[in-house]
C-alpha cells in the first residue's frame, strides 16, 4: 500500500493526498503552468504542471466553494495534491496562477510535488 503525505493510496494511476471522491469528476477549469519535455529535476523529466479547479458547492452569500489542486505529470508518474480550497468565486485560477508564477514560483511548486511523489 502506497502512502502520499500519510494518506493511503491503493493501486491508483495518480498519486494524491486528496480523498478520491473529491477529484473523481473532471475539473471545471484548469490552467497549464508548464508543458514541455525539456525540464529535468533530479533525473525526473517534467512533462506538465497545471492547476485544476473542482467545484464542490455554492452558498448564496459566500459564492462558490472550490477545491484547487496542483497536478504534475512526469517520467516517474502523475501526482495531484491539494493546493487550496474555499469560497474562491467562479473563476479563481487566472489570479491564483498569476500570483504563483510571479511571486511564489513555479520551481517551488514543482519541488513540492516531486517531494510528495517520492515520499511513497
Amino acid at each position: 500500500m502506497d502512502k502520499v503525505l500519510g494518506v493511503s493510496v491503493i493501486g491508483l494511476d495518480i498519486k494524491t493526498d486528496i480523498e478520491r471522491l473529491r477529484i473523481s469528476s473532471a475539473p471545471i477549469d484548469r490552467v497549464v503552468l508548464f508543458e514541455d519535455d525539456l525540464l529535468s529535476v533530479n533525473n525526473v523529466s517534467i512533462e506538465r504542471v497545471e492547476l485544476r479547479q473542482y467545484l464542490e458547492g455554492s452558498d448564496k452569500e459566500r459564492g462558490y466553494y472550490s477545491l484547487i489542486t496542483a497536478y504534475l505529470k512526469s517520467s516517474e508518474g502523475e501526482i495531484e495534491l491539494k493546493f487550496d480550497e474555499g469560497f474562491k468565486g467562479r473563476d479563481p485560477l487566472p489570479e491564483i496562477s498569476l500570483i504563483l508564477m510571479r511571486y511564489v514560483g513555479l520551481e517551488s511548486l514543482i519541488n513540492r510535488l516531486l517531494i510528495a511523489f517520492n515520499e511513497t
